[in-house]
């Protein structure tokens, strides 16, 4: 994983997604994605759904007023699919979407699934337009499709072509225009349940519309506490069944994962003996969960809900620590490798 300027993408990365959509959450972000890029933090990831498009908004304002570097050194990316709120949270659902989407014909209500997600052409365009407006960037790095098993389970569905072509040809015409850089989806069960994405069949659906090179990326959690990525073997390769970690690597796709405390419930969680015998003593839990993930060399770069200053030393902690023996992750998990 590498920025347009060819630099090499953080371990850990910045997700955006914590706290009420509110001024003083804003400032959090804003001070944090300071912290971050002067610690060589270069991985950033947001979604419209987040925080009511203010963690888009908080992004945007950060790279145009406050931030010294160049553009292309960072890595940012959004998400497309889900219906967001815009800066508040509405006092009633049925007349916000309404007013802002089917009065505006932007989305017809037989288009919203009953987990407001749509995949319109219209819909997309529109959306893709207000995340750049948000960011006020030339490029983005990535774009996911965002949680695409919740609708491909509402559409009872895994014919990808009909759910997702129209979609992704809109979004071809912004990776035309050198404006969307890579595709990707990030999920969260989606391809560790039991009714898993067909990851092989869906790259094969993304190669044939965009060609080689644009579906690169495979975000998904990984944490003690959910492993099933590296464990849980849900996919089918070569008439084989597979972990998701296996097979997004012979697919040659970056792996990105998400939520390596666990949604922040392993904070209160004591890890394993195993686990932490590779970190430092004085570790609080999360540091020692989070160890864990890092030592997951699978994974290509690691995404952190964080907003305050206390958690990123505490992170920063983690990702100077060096371990001398080879094989620790596996070694953690009680598997000899």
């Amino acid at each position: 994983m590498k920025t347009l300027s060819k630099k090499n993408i953080s371990r850990f990365g910045l997700g955006t997604y914590l706290g009420a959509p509110n001024d003083q959450n804003d400032e959090l972000l804003l001070e944090i994605l300071r912290t971050i890029v002067d610690n060589n933090i270069n991985h950033i990831d947001t979604a419209p759904v987040y925080r009511a498009e203010r963690s888009e908004a908080v992004i945007g304002n950060f790279l145009n007023k406050y931030y010294k570097g160049k553009r292309d050194d960072l890595f940012i990316t959004s998400k497309i699919g889900f219906i967001p709120y815009n800066k508040n949270l509405p006092k009633n659902d049925d007349e916000f979407l309404k007013n802002r989407f089917f009065t505006k014909k932007i989305i017809k209500p037989s288009e919203l699934t009953i987990a407001w997600q749509c995949y319109s052409p219209n819909y997309v365009e529109w959306q893709l337009e207000e995340i750049f407006a948000r960011l006020q960037t030339k490029y983005i790095d990535v774009i996911y499709l965002h949680n695409p098993e919740v609708y491909i389970r509402e559409k009872k569905s895994h014919n990808y072509d009909e759910l997702f072509y129209e979609a992704c040809s809109v979004i071809k015409k912004f990776i035309d225009k050198k404006k969307i850089l890579n595709l990707g989806i990030a999920t969260w069960d989606g391809l560790i349940s039991d009714d898993s994405i067909e990851l092989e069949k869906l790259n094969k659906f993304f190669i044939n519309l965009f060609g080689n090179g644009i579906f690169n990326y495979v975000m998904m959690p990984f944490s003690s506490a959910m492993p099933e990525a590296v464990l849980k073997k849900t996919q089918i390769f070569n008439g084989s069944k597979i972990s998701a970690a296996s097979l997004i690597k012979k697919l040659n796709l970056n792996f990105v994962s998400s939520g390596p405390l666990y949604n922040g419930k392993l904070s209160t969680i004591t890890p394993p003996d195993l686990i932490k015998k590779y970190g430092h003593s004085k570790w609080s839990n999360a540091q020692h969960h989070l160890n864990f993930v890092k030592n997951a060399n699978f994974i290509d770069s690691i995404l952190i809900g964080i907003k305050q200053k206390k958690n990123f030393n505490e992170l920063i902690d983690v990702v100077n620590h060096k371990n001398d023996e080879s094989n620790v992750f596996f070694k953690m998990l009680g598997v000899t490798k």
